[in-house]
């Protein structure tokens, strides 16, 4: 049986399991779930394996929902002198902190160099 194709969830030459398990997926809650947890931590901000963890979630359901987040605007990456933040993740690598937009400031130069919230 051929699988309709759902743009933005698949590629065409995906496997029927892989668009059956796209399908299965409602993006745009999981994308309001990862929001919220985002914009609740304020100005520390989330990396995706802590949103994933305060959701009770798989990091890879968590992951894929940040860069729609970013492009629509309500997220982006914090910086602290003009490089992105990292925390250390479970593996011992950095993972970039996100932040939601409306939790920064309105006037970044109230923040010191190097401080954090």
């Amino acid at each position: 049986m051929v699988k309709e194709y759902t743009p933005g969830k698949h590629r065409n030459e995906d496997p029927d399991t892989s668009v059956d398990a796209a399908n299965s997926i409602d993006a745009a809650r999981l994308e309001q779930m990862a929001y919220a947890q985002i914009k609740k931590a304020g100005m520390r901000g989330l990396t995706a394996e802590e949103c994933a963890t305060r959701l009770g979630m798989e990091l890879g359901s968590v992951t894929p929902r940040m860069a729609p987040l970013r492009a629509k605007g309500f997220i982006t990456y914090l910086l602290v002198d003009d490089a992105r933040m990292r925390r250390p993740g479970k593996s011992g690598r950095g993972r970039d902190v996100l932040v939601a937009i409306e939790n920064l400031p309105t006037q970044p130069e109230l923040f010191t160099q190097g401080e954090t919230a």
